[in-house]
């Protein structure tokens, strides 16, 4: 049984969960047993969060002008990021 060496995790944030940048980034740490995959998506069938190890969903309607621009809310993904930073330093201060 492999031991892992550290204990990181790479956090992916995404409305579409079909960036192809992001999934391009993803596909580098995939098969890394040291990189635990999290993703906090609007999609929660899209190619990022399936691609996680663990996937945190939420409802936001997407914006975009000329194809090209997204405007869609990010508050939801950083509602989701102080929540947990929230839940680890009251379980870590214990």
């Amino acid at each position: 049984m492999k031991t892992h060496s550290s204990n990181n995790t790479l956090i992916c944030y995404s409305v579409s969960g079909e960036s192809a940048e992001l999934i391009k980034l993803i596909n580098v740490f995939i098969n890394n047993d040291d990189i635990t995959i999290a993703s906090i998506t609007g999609n929660e069938i899209s190619t990022v969060a399936r691609m996680s190890r663990y996937s945190l969903t939420y409802k936001e309607q997407e914006y975009w002008i000329h194809r090209y621009y997204e405007l869609s809310s990010q508050i939801s993904e950083f509602y989701i990021t102080e929540a947990l930073i929230s839940v680890l330093n009251n379980r870590n201060s214990k």
